[in-house]
């Protein structure tokens, strides 16, 4: 079982893939930068871009297939909103011989788009917030991903859907480190009928955030702000570049400067039993690794992972550290790796 995220691990786990009988994957959906940040910024949810990269990653290179994984990498222009939407807009209108020649895979990404596109309507006229989707530098995996969720009600599901069309092996699972961030059932009907009818909808969406605890009782907030944090107005190193992280937590951004605690994580189905190995990162340790493990359960879960059900033997684990540590302290990284891991 590898527990990780971000783009670090990206080669290295279809390596994996291919030289393990059978490999887990738990990644974070906290991510709030980029396609995934302007996803939830919108939505709400779950950030799916480290989702995405780990399935077309473990996804064997099977050519019946290969332009179905062009398909989920593809990015719009990263500059020009007017120029994104009319790459979006063309894609989802093809000639009528292009339709013909496409998989049926293939059809129903191009209806899954054309039913985000009617998402991102709905939303713009609900006025929720300033500014309406942006879909600069969107991926269209996770467009895909995000409007699987909601059309199959589960982010699981849409991963399995995601499996079967990249032809992944039932062997390799790829799983969100938590669900606390998806709608609930009742919320994603009355969603879906309001995208029907074209009315408007606003959506209850979890606030829970990472967040970066300083030496000094400052809190961070958002895991693209520990791992990018800005250059201050004077030109000074930023916060977390300028002192050492005591722990990272999980946050509830609507409840925070109260009770700024997040409440217990609906944990992923993942047993974290019966488990050989399990690997930590590479990637940002505080952005990618300490996601999943901060997570009420989580902890307990690996403690207690054996080999297999007949026997008290432990799973081992190995820590896998950063190549280089430049975004939080220029220390040592690999010491900071072992005495964070077990602190946390």
């Amino acid at each position: 079982m590898m527990i990780e995220g971000g783009s670090a691990f990206g080669e290295l786990s279809g390596e994996l893939a291919i030289a393990s009988k059978a490999m887990d994957y738990v990644v974070p959906v906290t991510d709030n930068g980029g396609s995934s940040g302007e996803l939830r910024r919108v939505f709400g949810g779950s950030a799916v871009g480290d989702i995405r990269s780990r399935l077309i990653h473990v996804a064997p290179a099977e050519q019946s297939c290969y332009h179905l994984r062009n398909i989920f990498q593809t990015r719009l222009d990263p500059y020009d909103e007017s120029k994104a939407q009319n790459q979006m807009q063309k894609f989802c209108t093809p000639h009528a011989d292009e339709w013909i020649s496409m998989s049926d895979n293939e059809k129903l990404v191009l209806v899954l788009l054309a039913i985000f596109n009617r998402m991102a309507k709905v939303y713009r006229s609900t006025g929720l917030s300033d500014v309406g989707f942006q879909y600069r530098n969107s991926n269209f995996g996770n467009l895909i991903l995000h409007c699987l969720k909601i059309v199959l009600k589960s982010v699981e599901e849409a991963i399995r859907w995601f499996c079967f069309a990249l032809l992944i092996p039932e062997t390799i699972r790829i799983f969100p480190c938590t669900l606390d961030l998806e709608q609930n059932s009742d919320e994603e009907c009355k969603f879906l009928t309001a995208l029907s009818d074209g009315i408007c909808y606003e959506p209850r969406t979890a606030g829970i955030e990472i967040g970066a605890e300083l030496e000094n009782g400052q809190i961070i907030l958002g895991q693209d702000e520990i791992s990018h944090p800005p250059v201050q107005e004077d030109g000074s190193p930023p916060p977390l570049r300028a002192r050492r992280m005591r722990r990272v937590l999980s946050v509830d951004k609507n409840l925070f400067g109260g009770a700024d605690r997040a409440p217990p994580a609906k944990i992923s189905s993942r047993t974290y039993t019966p488990c050989q190995l399990i690997l930590y990162g590479p990637g940002s340790l505080f952005t990618s690794v300490m996601p999943s493990l901060i997570l009420p359960g989580i902890g307990e879960a690996i403690a207690a992972s054996k080999i297999c059900e007949t026997t008290d033997i432990r799973a081992d684990q190995i820590v896998l550290p950063e190549g280089c540590n430049i975004r939080y302290k220029d220390d040592e990284p690999s010491l900071n790796t072992r005495e964070a891991v077990p602190s946390q």
